[in-house]
């Protein structure tokens, strides 16, 4: 099994370049503010803020941190909005659920819309939307992923790229957590997906979250992080009576629209502990990277078990 190693607290904060004029049309997203940066809306998002974890989500008025939801238990969601134009907008905004997965396409969000509204957003104003109310059924995933899309016609539509990684018209709560045992194999189930128009090759990896990151989860779930020696992680396709030998990465051919069901295998460290967690990041990567090139996420957070943790 994995052991867990050494790590280096890192307390670095990025910052955007400030001083430009605000765009002159409304300019809307999901910002993601509480990382030690201020989000200007400004797309990719640096290195350092999981793209994964929008704190813009809000389950019950606080951000969604991926704690399995009970079913038939009403939740209210809602959505921060910021609008960095000098225009203001009529804004429609509109959350989504879905399986874990890499990428939102319009097929892994069809019919799982949670809500549409509609609501006025001020020049240079950041706003919540009013809070809807959501039940979660037996359709919904036991692992539920959250998917933002904001946007106002004609000036500042949203594009229909479900990019929320290099779109600032989505944020994603693409974010998983786990309970396991220490010394345990864990596994964890997750779909990629192809939402472009044409056949493409994607690499898929699997890594433990970056330093700077891992420094803002320690924030955020009051637990201490912990990295992972690259062979206690790898991933592999699902395919009936099909055997594929794991490793850290693979490739997969996808036409448009197609899915594949893929496997996180986890090595749980032996000594992982209750006041620790392990945080991995999945990400999908086209063959052929550009500035246009989709980069697609999905964030891991894996604790020690109460059950467990009391033994």
């Amino acid at each position: 099994m994995g052991e867990v190693m050494p790590r280096v607290k890192g307390h670095a904060a990025k910052s955007r370049n400030g001083g430009d004029q605000p765009p002159p049309t409304p300019f809307l997203f999901t910002p993601y503010s509480n990382f030690g940066f201020v989000d200007d809306g400004a797309r990719p998002l640096p290195s350092a803020v999981p793209a994964w974890l929008c704190p813009a989500i809000h389950l019950n008025g606080a951000p969604y941190t991926g704690i399995p939801l009970n079913l038939g238990v009403p939740v209210n969601m809602s959505l921060v909005i910021k609008n960095g134009g000098a225009l203001a907008a009529l804004t429609t905004a509109r959350l989504y659920y879905a399986d874990p997965t890499t990428t939102f396409t319009a097929t892994v969000l069809a019919h799982r819309m949670i809500f549409q509204q509609t609501l006025y957003i001020g020049a240079g104003a950041q706003q919540e939307t009013p809070a809807a109310v959501w039940t979660p059924d037996n359709t919904t995933p036991f692992h539920v992923c959250l998917l933002a899309e904001v946007g106002s016609i004609p000036l500042d539509p949203s594009t229909g790229t479900y990019d929320a990684v290099s779109d600032r018209h989505y944020g994603q709560q693409n974010i998983n957590v786990l309970m396991v045992q220490p010394g345990q194999k864990k596994s964890f189930s997750f779909r990629v997906a192809n939402g472009g128009r044409e056949t493409e090759q994607f690499t898929v990896l699997v890594r433990s979250v970056g330093e700077e990151a891992l420094h803002h989860l320690e924030k955020l779930y009051n637990s201490e992080a912990v990295s992972l020696r690259p062979t206690a992680l790898s991933v592999q396709v699902v395919e009936p009576g099909l055997r594929r030998q794991s490793r850290q990465e693979l490739k997969l051919q996808l036409k448009p629209g197609e899915t594949r069901l893929c496997q996180l295998m986890l090595d749980v460290p032996r000594d992982l502990n209750a006041h620790q967690f392990i945080a991995i990041e999945v990400e999908q990567l086209p063959s052929i990277l550009s500035e246009q090139a989709r980069i697609s996420t999905l964030g891991i957070i894996a604790f020690v078990s109460e059950a467990e943790s009391q033994i």
